[in-house]
Protein backbone atom coordinates (compact mmCIF):
# COMPACT_ATOMS: atom_id res chain seq x y z
CA UNK A 1 0.00 0.00 0.00
CA UNK A 2 1.28 3.87 -0.62
CA UNK A 3 0.09 6.07 1.94
CA UNK A 4 0.31 9.32 0.66
CA UNK A 5 0.50 13.24 2.33
CA UNK A 6 -3.23 13.22 3.22
CA UNK A 7 -3.13 9.80 5.13
CA UNK A 8 -5.02 7.94 1.97
CA UNK A 9 -3.79 4.40 1.03
CA UNK A 10 -4.35 3.02 -2.94
CA UNK A 11 -2.14 -0.09 -4.12
CA UNK A 12 -0.07 -0.30 -6.72
CA UNK A 13 -2.63 -1.68 -8.91
CA UNK A 14 -4.84 1.22 -8.10
CA UNK A 15 -2.25 3.77 -8.80
CA UNK A 16 -1.53 2.00 -12.03
CA UNK A 17 -5.49 1.47 -12.65
CA UNK A 18 -5.49 5.41 -12.81
CA UNK A 19 -2.66 5.92 -15.62
CA UNK A 20 -4.10 2.63 -17.84
CA UNK A 21 -7.88 4.14 -17.70
CA UNK A 22 -6.35 7.67 -18.72
CA UNK A 23 -4.73 5.97 -21.58
CA UNK A 24 -7.33 3.91 -22.75
CA UNK A 25 -9.43 7.21 -22.59
CA UNK A 26 -6.99 9.38 -24.64
CA UNK A 27 -6.51 6.23 -27.07
CA UNK A 28 -10.48 5.86 -27.32
CA UNK A 29 -11.02 10.17 -27.92
CA UNK A 30 -7.61 10.81 -29.33
CA UNK A 31 -5.88 11.41 -32.63
CA UNK A 32 -3.14 9.12 -32.63
CA UNK A 33 -0.84 11.95 -32.79
CA UNK A 34 -2.69 13.40 -29.49
CA UNK A 35 -2.12 10.36 -27.47
CA UNK A 36 1.73 9.95 -28.52
CA UNK A 37 2.01 13.27 -27.26
CA UNK A 38 0.25 12.78 -24.13
CA UNK A 39 2.23 9.37 -23.82
CA UNK A 40 5.14 11.10 -24.23
CA UNK A 41 4.52 14.28 -21.90
CA UNK A 42 3.54 11.50 -19.11
CA UNK A 43 6.81 9.25 -19.13
CA UNK A 44 9.52 11.93 -20.40
CA UNK A 45 8.42 14.50 -18.23
CA UNK A 46 6.98 12.53 -15.85
CA UNK A 47 3.40 15.30 -15.77
CA UNK A 48 0.15 14.89 -17.18
CA UNK A 49 -2.35 17.50 -17.44
CA UNK A 50 -4.44 14.99 -15.35
CA UNK A 51 -3.12 15.94 -11.74
CA UNK A 52 -4.52 12.20 -10.37
CA UNK A 53 -2.51 10.67 -13.32
CA UNK A 54 0.51 12.43 -12.26
CA UNK A 55 0.26 11.70 -8.82
CA UNK A 56 -0.30 7.95 -9.69
CA UNK A 57 2.55 7.65 -11.62
CA UNK A 58 4.86 9.55 -9.22
CA UNK A 59 3.42 7.25 -6.75
CA UNK A 60 4.20 4.09 -8.78
CA UNK A 61 7.58 5.13 -9.78
CA UNK A 62 9.42 5.94 -5.97
CA UNK A 63 7.49 3.09 -4.34
CA UNK A 64 8.13 0.03 -6.14
CA UNK A 65 10.73 -1.86 -4.88
CA UNK A 66 10.70 -4.55 -7.93
CA UNK A 67 11.68 -3.11 -11.37
CA UNK A 68 9.75 -5.84 -12.90
CA UNK A 69 6.37 -5.16 -11.19
CA UNK A 70 7.32 -1.44 -12.91
CA UNK A 71 8.30 -3.05 -16.50
CA UNK A 72 4.66 -5.01 -16.20
CA UNK A 73 3.03 -1.46 -15.75
CA UNK A 74 5.12 0.26 -18.62
CA UNK A 75 4.49 -2.18 -21.03
CA UNK A 76 0.65 -2.37 -19.95
CA UNK A 77 0.67 1.20 -20.70
CA UNK A 78 1.77 0.27 -24.52
CA UNK A 79 -0.73 -2.63 -25.01
CA UNK A 80 -3.54 -0.15 -23.64
CA UNK A 81 -3.13 1.91 -26.71
CA UNK A 82 -2.24 -0.42 -28.97
CA UNK A 83 -5.05 -2.67 -28.91
CA UNK A 84 -7.12 -0.04 -29.15
CA UNK A 85 -5.15 0.97 -32.40
CA UNK A 86 -5.77 -2.26 -33.60
CA UNK A 87 -9.67 -1.75 -34.46
CA UNK A 88 -8.70 1.21 -36.64
CA UNK A 89 -5.72 0.07 -38.96
CA UNK A 90 -4.64 3.73 -39.87
CA UNK A 91 -3.75 4.73 -36.29
CA UNK A 92 -2.07 1.31 -35.41
CA UNK A 93 0.49 2.84 -37.86
CA UNK A 94 1.78 5.10 -35.29
CA UNK A 95 2.74 1.99 -32.91
CA UNK A 96 6.27 2.57 -33.85
CA UNK A 97 6.02 6.82 -32.71
CA UNK A 98 4.90 5.31 -29.74
CA UNK A 99 7.62 3.18 -29.42
CA UNK A 100 10.47 5.91 -30.67
CA UNK A 101 9.41 7.51 -27.18
CA UNK A 102 12.04 5.38 -25.59
CA UNK A 103 14.68 6.34 -27.45
CA UNK A 104 14.03 9.89 -26.55
CA UNK A 105 14.05 9.16 -22.65
CA UNK A 106 16.79 6.93 -22.38
CA UNK A 107 19.27 9.86 -23.99
CA UNK A 108 17.74 12.09 -21.64
CA UNK A 109 18.98 13.00 -18.29
CA UNK A 110 17.70 15.54 -15.23
CA UNK A 111 18.03 16.83 -12.24
CA UNK A 112 14.28 16.68 -11.05
CA UNK A 113 14.13 13.83 -8.89
CA UNK A 114 10.77 12.13 -10.63
CA UNK A 115 12.28 12.36 -14.10
CA UNK A 116 15.66 10.88 -13.18
CA UNK A 117 14.35 7.50 -11.32
CA UNK A 118 11.50 7.25 -14.35
CA UNK A 119 14.65 7.38 -17.07
CA UNK A 120 16.40 5.11 -14.77
CA UNK A 121 13.27 2.45 -14.94
CA UNK A 122 12.95 3.11 -18.41
CA UNK A 123 16.41 2.85 -19.35
CA UNK A 124 16.00 -1.07 -17.12
CA UNK A 125 12.85 -1.71 -18.70
CA UNK A 126 14.66 -1.64 -22.31
CA UNK A 127 16.88 -4.78 -20.98
CA UNK A 128 13.89 -6.39 -20.16
CA UNK A 129 12.07 -9.50 -21.86
CA UNK A 130 8.82 -6.91 -21.71
CA UNK A 131 10.42 -4.38 -23.79
CA UNK A 132 11.86 -7.19 -26.31
CA UNK A 133 8.05 -8.73 -26.29
CA UNK A 134 6.61 -5.12 -27.27
CA UNK A 135 9.11 -4.14 -29.58
CA UNK A 136 8.93 -7.69 -31.49
CA UNK A 137 5.16 -6.88 -32.39
CA UNK A 138 6.06 -3.31 -33.05
CA UNK A 139 8.27 -5.05 -35.96
CA UNK A 140 5.64 -7.25 -37.16
CA UNK A 141 3.07 -4.26 -37.16
CA UNK A 142 5.88 -2.62 -39.33
CA UNK A 143 5.99 -5.35 -41.42
CA UNK A 144 2.67 -5.37 -42.20
CA UNK A 145 2.49 -1.90 -43.00
CA UNK A 146 5.33 -1.71 -44.97
CA UNK A 147 4.06 -5.10 -46.91
CA UNK A 148 -0.04 -3.79 -47.28
CA UNK A 149 -0.44 -0.13 -47.16
CA UNK A 150 -4.13 -0.39 -47.35
CA UNK A 151 -5.13 -3.82 -45.91
CA UNK A 152 -3.40 -4.78 -42.64
CA UNK A 153 -5.27 -8.75 -40.98
CA UNK A 154 -4.38 -9.96 -37.72
CA UNK A 155 -5.44 -13.24 -37.28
Amino acid sequence: MIRDISGSQKSIDEESNVIYNYLFDCASNEPPQTVIRKFNSLFIQGKSENREVSQALKKIVFSIANPQKFNQIFSHCFYIVINYWIATPESLFYASELLDILEIISKSSSYDRLRKQLIKLIIDYQKSPEYLKLKGLITIIQEQKNNSRNNIYFI
